[in-house]
């Protein structure tokens, strides 16, 4: 849809007797079909690319890259992200970065309604156009979710810390329990020792 129609056409565009007026177009190419009267009985649409030397139009020819730019970073990084089966172990904060990018780079698509092609024929929202603003939508909302799960990271992270630091603690309060009672131990028997040799010399 974004490829082919991605906005209507109030007035619609007129190519050639033997084809119909075009309603619809997209960013790389758009569907164009046969007049069965004036084509001689031919049927049917075709899609006929729409290359850069056809269409000298600088903002035209941005939302292009704009568009392709979104949509490999999006995929990008929600392959990134998906294919992690420990996301735990990856720094999620970079994800973030590439989803609002994906967001920015898929609104200034809009730019799309600023072209020569759309100040003529006055531009509306299409199938695909409406997607675009969807998938923007998801970038916002795959941001927000990454960013909690960010958050949770860090949570757990510092929970288990706190857990290993009490725990040293404990270990080292043992320790230092297990020392006391040993030395007790020892002071008591050395002095039961000397008492019992001082009894036996007082005996004898």
């Amino acid at each position: 849809h974004r490829s082919r129609e991605f906005v209507t056409l109030s007035n619609p565009m007129f190519i050639a007797p033997i084809y119909n007026e075009v309603d619809r177009f997209g960013l790389f190419q758009m569907e164009v079909c046969y007049n069965e009267v004036e084509s001689g009985g031919l049927s049917g649409c075709i899609d006929y690319k729409l290359s850069a030397q056809e269409i000298d139009d600088k903002k035209f020819q941005a939302a292009r890259v704009i568009m392709s730019l979104a949509a490999f970073f999006g995929s990008l990084v929600t392959a990134l992200l998906t294919t992690s089966l420990f996301w735990e172990s990856i720094n999620l904060k970079p994800l973030t970065i590439g989803f609002m990018l994906a967001y920015f780079l898929e609104s200034f698509t809009m730019i799309f309604f600023d072209t020569d092609v759309c100040n003529e024929y006055d531009c509306r929202l299409g199938p695909g156009c409406v997607k675009c603003i969807g998938a923007a939508m998801c970038w916002v909302i795959a941001c927000v979710a990454v960013t909690r799960m960010d958050n949770f990271k860090t949570r757990a992270i510092r929970r288990r810390r706190s857990v290993a630091r009490q725990t040293r603690r404990l270990e080292r309060q043992l320790r230092r329990q297990a020392r006391k009672s040993l030395s007790a131990n020892f002071i008591m028997t050395a002095t039961g020792e000397e008492f019992q040799l001082s009894t036996l010399a007082w005996i004898s």
